[in-house]
């Protein structure tokens, strides 16, 4: 878990599963021997007789069972959601490695760049090369600092556009 996400208020269920597998199973043993315990003294005193007593330790058996599937499923479903997050997040990482990988394997300009605000998303070391920017002052700026006026600027807009719209690669000097 890192700092952000210790910091943050969680959610009761979130708190939960944050302990170890062994501490949340002796938690549980501890708590269902006390609902057996107490419970088989309650149906003692409530219903005296054999036949009802029998009845009762059937019923309390099967809210125990029931109960206890109910809190298996949720804890499976959660940790299933938290594994498949975490695949997800690993595919993520890996291919933004090899995007950045083969940016960086690329001898001329790439700039990847986000059409509906003409926003650089992310470019290569040529890009910063040529146009004498470094990455970071580069991302997230809009592309009208890589040309020479404004209305190179709108050309190039206009030329882009209708190209990234119809889902191409955009390919210029």
């Amino acid at each position: 878990m890192n700092k952000n996400e210790s910091d943050t208020p969680r959610s009761s269920v979130a708190n939960i599963l944050r302990y170890k597998p062994l501490t949340v199973t002796v938690l549980y043993v501890i708590l269902g021997t006390l609902w057996l315990a107490g419970t088989d003294m309650l149906v003692e005193f409530f219903f005296p007789e054999r036949a009802s007593y029998a009845t009762a330790q059937f019923i309390k058996g099967l809210l125990y069972i029931t109960s206890t599937g109910v809190i298996i499923y949720w804890l499976a479903r959660h940790a299933r959601k938290s594994i498949r997050a975490d695949l997800v997040r690993e595919r993520l990482e890996l291919s933004e490695r090899f995007l950045n990988a083969v940016l960086a394997s690329i001898g001329e300009a790439v700039l990847l760049i986000d059409p509906s605000g003409r926003k650089i998303k992310n470019c290569n070391a040529a890009a910063e090369h040529i146009f004498g920017y470094n990455k970071d002052e580069l991302m997230g700026r809009n592309t009208e600092i890589l040309h020479v006026d404004q209305e190179h600027f709108m050309d190039f807009g206009e030329q882009s556009e209708k190209v990234l719209e119809g889902g191409e690669v955009y390919r210029t000097e």
